[in-house]
């Protein structure tokens, strides 16, 4: 006769039975996808430097590229909607432009706290912006860098933004160094930097 009795599996959860229970791979699951991102970022980065340089945008040689990235990239947004740039100069305003893409919401329902903290944070950015008279966000933050001794101004990192900022930052940006470098700005290229 076989024995009779139940067989008992060890719960599949850690601080099971309370309300903080947990897969027990959700720590290895959020390190493998915070690997991703960040692997997934750099790998977006390489193929933007690698675009620049094979259009003409960035330089090729190491130590210039160094010295194009001493550049105040603010101001040379601010200034690529207004005056002309050279080619690497634009390269670096885009670089910059490319590596702060801004917040975009990919939740398909309801938004969360943190959401809807951050959404607060943009809509004041927003109102500063349009305050200010700046008519795009690298306008605004180089109006902010222009008194980068001042103690007093405000950090530019860690402020949130919307990825429409950008889009709209660069299309102004593109249009205006359109008149310069036709023959670099393609339309597949500014595809291709979309």
């Amino acid at each position: 006769h076989p024995p009779l009795g139940a067989r008992v599996f060890e719960a599949g959860l850690d601080k099971f039975d309370t309300l903080k229970e947990e897969s027990r791979n959700q720590k290895r699951r959020s390190a493998r996808s915070m690997r991703r991102n960040h692997a997934r970022r750099n790998a977006r980065r390489r193929q933007l430097r690698t675009i620049l340089v094979t259009a003409g945008l960035l330089p090729e040689d190491k130590a210039e590229q160094d010295a194009l990235h001493r550049l105040d990239p603010y101001q040379l947004r601010a200034r690529g909607l207004t005056e002309d740039l050279t080619a690497h100069e634009l390269g670096r305003a885009l670089l910059h432009l490319a590596q702060r893409r801004g917040f975009r919401s990919n939740r398909k329902s309801g938004e969360s706290k943190e959401d809807t903290g951050i959404l607060e944070e943009i809509g004041r950015l927003d109102e500063e912006i349009r305050r200010c008279g700046s008519s795009t966000l690298g306008h605004y933050l180089h109006h902010l860098t222009a008194g980068a001794h001042d103690p007093m101004r405000p950090r530019l990192r860690g402020v949130h933004t919307r990825r429409d900022m950008y889009a709209s930052e660069f299309s102004a940006l593109v249009s205006r160094q359109r008149r310069v470098h036709a023959n670099i700005l393609t339309d597949d290229l500014i595809e291709a930097l979309e």
